[in-house]
């Protein structure tokens, strides 16, 4: 069972890092696979696809390098933050 969720995890994150199908097409194509599967049911299946964010990021044709350049620059603070202040924090 785990094996059938990392493979589609690995397939969704290829899919759409690649950006070559539309996000729409994306997600219908994990979900369906997650279905056939076995590891969702048809309730969890259907219950995503009412998930404001879904239907945003369907309606606007956000990619992924839209979300990198959002998320990226906090990381790399939060990053930053973490490495000086742990060190100050619990001293070794």
């Amino acid at each position: 069972m785990i094996n059938l969720m990392l493979t589609n995890l690995v397939k969704t994150i290829g899919l759409f890092s690649g950006e070559k199908v539309k996000p729409y097409i994306m997600a219908l194509i994990s979900i369906l696979s997650l279905f056939l599967t076995g590891i969702l049911d048809s309730k969890e299946t259907l219950i995503g696809y009412s998930n404001s964010t879904v239907i945003i990021i369907t309606k606007r044709g956000y990619k992924f390098i839209n979300h990198s350049k959002v998320v990226t620059p906090p990381l790399i603070l939060f990053f930053i933050t973490f490495l000086i202040l742990v060190p100050i924090i619990w001293p070794f």
